[in-house]
């Protein structure tokens, strides 16, 4: 039962992720437009009471490339990208 709580709030932290950044992207985008920002890392980290009583850290994180028609700052950010995926679980998209 509790690996599938765990999967079921996993779940429901990426969903709410997507959700979050489906309904500010365009926002986002511009409000950094015109800066030189290649990209936002949105970092969610929480901590919860699991069924078994015990507390577990979760956290979802989530890569928005900004720099829409600059190839050379879109690699960029790719890269970052690339290194931050290799370091931290659980990420969105």
């Amino acid at each position: 039962m509790e690996a599938g709580a765990r999967r079921g709030f996993r779940r429901d932290l990426k969903m709410a992720m997507d959700v979050f950044v489906m309904r500010y992207i365009d926002e986002f985008r511009e409000w950094v437009r015109t800066k030189g920002v290649r990209g936002i890392t949105i970092m969610d980290s929480q901590l919860r009471l699991a069924a078994d009583g015990e507390w577990e850290h979760c956290g979802m994180t989530a890569g928005i490339l900004t720099e829409m028609f600059n190839r050379r700052r879109g690699r960029e950010f790719e890269s970052l990208w690339s290194a931050i995926q290799r370091g931290i679980p659980n990420l969105v998209g």
